[in-house]
């Protein structure tokens, strides 16, 4: 699992592989895999960072992600890692991006 968030957290960076990742169902396997291993730290932060880069490349993709369940999924990766400051640095992103539904 986590060599293969980490592979999905590399692809997204490309504005066009994070649209692409979105349309392939990407966004609900990281979900699926944060809540799934909730007690696997790497897991977790690959999670979060996946989401944070595939919500920055369009607002569909924030309204999707919320819709799916991201908030959710991100507090508690955030509550489980509470001195895990880049899970934290990175779902405080995440949460204020979601709350505004900026893409910046």
């Amino acid at each position: 699992q986590e060599n293969a968030a980490a592979s999905l957290t590399n692809l997204a960076f490309a504005d066009e592989s994070a649209n692409l990742l979105m349309q392939n169902g990407t966004g609900v396997a990281i979900i699926q895999m944060m809540k799934n291993h909730l007690i696997q730290e790497t897991c977790q932060l690959f999670g979060v960072l996946t989401l944070l880069i595939l919500s920055c490349h369009s607002r569909e993709n924030v309204e999707n992600l919320i819709q799916l369940g991201a908030m959710t999924a991100v507090e508690e990766a955030m509550g489980a890692y509470p001195l895990n400051s880049h899970i934290q640095e990175k779902g405080q992103q995440l949460l204020t991006k979601f709350t505004s539904r900026c893409i910046t």
